[in-house]
């Protein structure tokens, strides 16, 4: 999440769109740059996937005005996106990634040497969209009603057009050539690769239907 009060916008990072390459572009630009949850506190809740219901609130409560602010979020075909997930949670439960592994215990760590990579289709089988992580996007971008908070919605697949375009409408110019997908491992095969059956497919096309459906996404 960044926020700036200059350029009068707000970023939602939703997690494995490229958010944590999009927050570093609008570093020098922001105001307000977020941290990884298990750092805040009382006086400083802005944490990297906090909610856009969540930062409105804030907004209220610190006399800012909501809707001066240009809010905006990327999206990313959630075929694609599953598999980054599957990624992420497999450096998190190796320590792989320190800072996304501060929460997990010692002991589970030693487990994770000893009992088999999770596969996966295990990982999307058990794909819960309670899980913060796992959640859709309408999770990050509705207010408590299911009312639509930010204004713009950026594609990951186009990230290099449209972020310098959007960020060009209130003031900031940038290089496309400065966009570097960070965490994107270019020996990855591609997402469609990874699904082996069609029970796959369908658990992730239930779960991500609104993006599916809104971004016109498919398989």
């Amino acid at each position: 999440m960044r926020i700036s009060h200059k350029y009068k916008f707000v970023f939602i990072s939703v997690p494995r769109t490229a958010s944590t390459t999009c927050r570093q572009v609008l570093d020098q630009y922001s105001d307000i740059t977020s941290i990884h949850i298990t750092k805040t506190n009382d006086s400083f809740s802005f944490y990297h996937h906090i909610t856009a219901k969540e930062v409105k609130k804030i907004f209220g409560e610190k006399g800012w005005k909501w809707d001066e602010y240009k809010k905006f979020c990327l999206v990313r075909n959630p075929f694609d996106r599953v598999v980054s997930l599957y990624y992420l949670t497999l450096r998190i439960t190796t320590g792989g990634d320190k800072e996304m592994s501060l929460k997990f215990n010692l002991k589970n760590y030693i487990k994770s040497f000893i009992k088999p990579k999770l596969k996966f289709e295990d990982f999307v089988l058990r794909l819960n969209e309670k899980n913060r992580l796992h959640a859709p996007i309408t999770e990050y971008i509705t207010d408590y009603d299911g009312t639509i908070l930010v204004d713009n919605v950026l594609s990951y697949e186009n990230i290099d057009f449209e972020l310098p375009l959007f960020l060009s409408e209130i003031g900031i110019n940038i290089d496309k050539n400065s966009i570097t997908l960070n965490n994107h491992s270019k020996s990855r095969k591609n997402y469609k690769q990874y699904y082996d059956s069609q029970v796959l497919i369908d658990n992730v096309s239930e779960l991500y239907d609104y993006e599916i459906k809104k971004y016109n996404y498919e398989f």
